[in-house]
């Protein structure tokens, strides 16, 4: 009797202090799980920095963790969950041009309060308010302060992404570039 391959799930949780990557099989118990840490930078202006490789560094080591004497063509699908309002800018070469913002980070508390005005309009829009947690605002925040990267924005030369975009565009060797609705439904719009 032919018995059907078992099938797995590689779950990779990215948040903001470590990763997690936990191998499901087939009736969601945990097979194995391993992790890895990530620094952040938390200044004391109230910016909060990743370097977008140390995020990737973390989700390499702690996949190759989970992975280790495990047949990964037993895996059926790998799914990502992330830092939500975190992002990272980077090159056609895959090469970040400048540390991810991360979700906490509060450099657009000053947009913020220019925009204000707008609040009403993008509670109705989406049911969120108007606050630096989002990535719209700290995207405004670099096109104001950093010249050479708004001129690199302007140009097309620059890929935007939360990190699950980015994690994506690098585990495909660059061949992906997409979100999750969810992530993509953020306040982007505001720029």
């Amino acid at each position: 009797m032919d018995q059907k391959p078992k099938t797995y799930i590689l779950a990779i949780d990215q948040g903001t202090s470590s990763t997690k990557a936990i191998i499901f099989d087939n009736k969601g118990k945990v097979v194995k799980k391993a992790s890895a840490p990530l620094p952040t930078n938390y200044r004391s202006d109230g910016f909060v920095e990743q370097n977008p490789q140390d995020i990737l560094t973390s989700v390499k080591n702690a996949c190759s963790a989970c992975l280790t004497d495990f047949d990964i063509q037993n895996l059926s699908t790998i799914g990502i969950s992330n830092q939500r309002e975190t992002f990272v800018l980077w090159d056609s070469h895959g090469k970040p041009v400048y540390p991810a913002i991360v979700w906490a980070c509060k450099r657009s508390v000053d947009i913020c309060g220019k925009i204000q005005d707008q609040s009403d309009w993008l509670n109705e829009k989406t049911g969120l308010v108007v606050d630096p947690y989002f990535s719209g605002t700290k995207l405004l925040w670099l096109l104001e302060n950093d010249p050479l990267i708004s001129e690199r924005i302007k140009n097309g030369e620059l890929f935007f992404g939360t990190v699950d975009t980015w994690l994506l565009y690098h585990l495909t060797n660059g061949t992906s570039y997409y979100t999750d609705h969810s992530n993509a439904s953020e306040p982007f719009f505001l720029i």
